[in-house]
This record gives structure tokens, sequence and C-alpha cells, in this order.
């Protein structure tokens, strides 16, 4: 509307218990510093505006804090342990733009995602792994009743090779959806598929979706999103 779109997000991870160790000269050549839980949360606000009909650009500004949990940082001469709480808080900023570029409904975005400053834990510093992400979506398809949607993105992150992602989204009746995509290269993420439903009752708007990756190693991940509209 007259004022943009306001949103706030909250994203947290549990590592789960994890068995600390530090190189040692001994046999095994560690030794064990029992169990730590790592934990990390990100806490953000964003405002997103069309200028135009066609151009609308965004912003996302979020809080980010990771918790390793205690580290052994030295040792006294009679060689007990000196350990301190590794974690660090530091502001990001995620921004966005989106072009509808006015042939069929053919449309452009780019996006920057995890600009921050630099964190240092102890002797080394580091920054979130900022992503540019480009791509482009067109309805391939695009009838009363049957809708097919191809998106294209090519990803950019600080600390992995380029990617290529594409999806296809499949609606029928402006209600069922069926959903299908692939991101290569990876070293464990897969395929994915997926479906939904939508509905508006009332007024109000219903939209129910779930989606399958396979992950390798870290098994299948399931997502369900539930969302209510006025």
């Amino acid at each position: 509307g007259q004022y943009g779109i306001f949103a706030v997000s909250f994203l947290a991870v549990d590592y789960g218990q994890l068995q600390g160790t530090i190189r040692a000269d001994n046999n095994l050549g560690y030794l064990d510093t029992g169990e730590f839980n790592p934990t990390a949360y990100a806490l953000g606000i964003g405002f997103a505006k069309a200028l135009t009909n066609r151009f609308s650009v965004g912003f996302h500004a979020k809080y980010v804090n990771q918790n390793l949990g205690g580290g052994v940082v030295s040792f006294n001469d009679d060689e007990s342990q000196n350990t301190d709480k590794l974690e660090k808080n530091v502001w990001a900023v995620d921004f966005g733009l989106q072009y509808r570029t006015g042939y069929k409904n053919l449309t452009i975005g780019m996006s920057l995602r995890n600009f921050s400053q630099e964190a240092t834990y102890y002797e080394e510093s580091f920054q979130l792994p900022m992503i540019f992400t480009m791509g482009i979506s067109m309805n391939v398809i695009e009838t009363k009743k049957h809708v097919l949607l191809l998106s294209v993105d090519a990803n950019h992150p600080r600390d992995y090779p380029e990617q290529l992602s594409y999806g296809l989204e499949y609606t029928f009746m402006n209600m069922l959806i069926l959903r299908q995509g692939f991101t290569f290269p990876t070293d464990e993420q897969g395929i994915s598929f997926g479906g939904g439903y939508r509905q508006t009752i009332s007024g109000f708007g219903l939209n129910l979706d779930y989606a399958y990756t396979y992950f390798g190693i870290f098994k299948d991940v399931h997502r369900f999103t539930f969302n209510f509209s006025f």
C-alpha cells in the first residue's frame, strides 16, 4: 500500500550436544574437554516498498548471535585449563530489488544477504556468509485453470563456488500447487519436492505449504508453512 510493508523475523538453531577436544601431545593427539551445546539466533526487522508498479526495493536489518559454549583458551603452569565463553554478536543487513519488465509477467530480482561487520574469536576474524543472488521468473503457461511458473537463481556465496538453482511451480484453479526444485553444485543438498493449498474464506487468506529436500548425510529435511492473511 501507501506505506510499504513491515516485517519482523526470528531464526534460531540448536546444534545439539557435541564433544569438545583440543590438540595435545599424547598418544591420542587430543584431550577431551567435555560436551558443549552451540546455538545461534537472528532477530530482524524489514521494510519493503513498491516505488512504481514495476520496481520494488526491500531492506532487512538483523541482530545475530552465535554461542559456541565454553572453550579452552590457555593453560597454567600446573597444566590446569583456562576457559572462556565463545559468544559473539554482530549486526547484519540484507537488501534487494525486484523489477517487473512488462513483458508478460517476466520478473528480475537481485539480493545481497548477510552483509555484516567482522567478528573476532581471539586471533581469527570473519564475516557472516554473505551471498549475492540474481534471478528471473516467468509464467511459461498461464490459463484460467493452469499456471506453470519457472524460476532460475544464480548464487555467488562468499565461501562456496557459484550455484545455480531452478524451480517449477504448477498451480491448478489458483488453489492446488505442486513444486519441484534443484540446486547444484552442492555437497549434500539434492532435489526438492513440495505442494500447497490456498483458499480465501470470508475475505481471509489461508495458505498451507509443505516441502521435502534430500540432504545426504543430514537425512531428509521437511518444511511446513502456515500463512493466514487479512
